[in-house]
């Protein structure tokens, strides 16, 4: 009897290795994955894809926002068969514009990225230079969260000046598609301190709104200054 126990036991093991090696996971994830893309009318095409019981990942992941064509490059899906029932999800991204991880935890989202600010500066069409880390906590259900922002030495061009920093640090607080910038300061030859508020647009982050005002301390010469307009078309005025 026990043997015949121990049979079964090697028996059921062995089929559902079989099974799980041999189940098309990669068909039915594209499949899923595809209507939803075609529901939702997500902007996002894909090269290749592949499937196991643990991850999937996308490569050649590119997406069209505000008529850019942006290479996200790797997209990788990490959950377990309990995901469903517990909804967490880790995705990692491997992209030129950086690294990022985000978590899907019950409704509440984490994401903590990586930027190359060159790179970046590609899309919103502003010459930039560093790394700038972003972590994000967002509760999908009530649309709210907060973002913290921070980076070491860094060069951004603007329309009114070039803006060089040894480190820069804000903290904002998220309520739908807008951003409350409660505390933002740059650190440097060029001292600047901010505060206001950021509307983004979610299909063209080119036309994403800023009403920011705050302090610049540039050779020693402290003015006020005010930011208005566009992202792509900034209005700076001195006060």
């Amino acid at each position: 009897m026990r043997k015949n126990l121990i049979h079964i036991a090697i028996f059921m093991g062995v089929f559902f290795v079989a099974v799980a090696a041999m189940f098309p996971y990669s068909m039915i994830v594209q499949s899923v994955l595809d209507k939803q893309i075609a529901v939702n009318k997500v902007p996002m095409t894909y090269s290749s894809i592949d499937c196991t019981l643990f991850k999937t990942t996308l490569k050649g992941v590119n997406m069209n926002y505000g008529g850019n064509n942006i290479e996200l490059g790797e997209v990788t899906l990490r959950y377990s068969p309990l995901s469903a029932l517990t909804r967490k999800v880790r995705a990692n991204l491997n992209s030129p514009y950086g690294l990022a991880e985000v978590i899907h935890s019950g409704g509440e989202l984490r994401a903590d990225a990586t930027l190359d600010l060159f790179r970046i500066s590609k899309i919103i069409k502003q010459s930039a230079q560093g790394e700038l880390t972003v972590n994000l906590d967002y509760d999908l259900e009530k649309k709210t969260g907060a973002i913290n922002l921070s980076s070491g030495e860094f060069t951004v061009q603007t329309p009114a000046m070039q803006v060089k920093g040894d480190s820069l640090l804000g903290v904002g607080e998220i309520a739908d598609s807008m951003i409350n910038l409660t505390s933002f300061e740059v650190k440097g030859d060029s001292g600047v301190k901010a505060t206001g508020k950021i509307v983004l647009d979610r299909e063209n982050i080119r036309r994403t709104m800023l009403n920011l005002s705050g302090e610049a301390s540039i050779m020693g010469m402290t003015s006020k200054f005010a930011v208005r307009g566009m992202l792509s078309k900034p209005i700076f005025t001195l006060q």
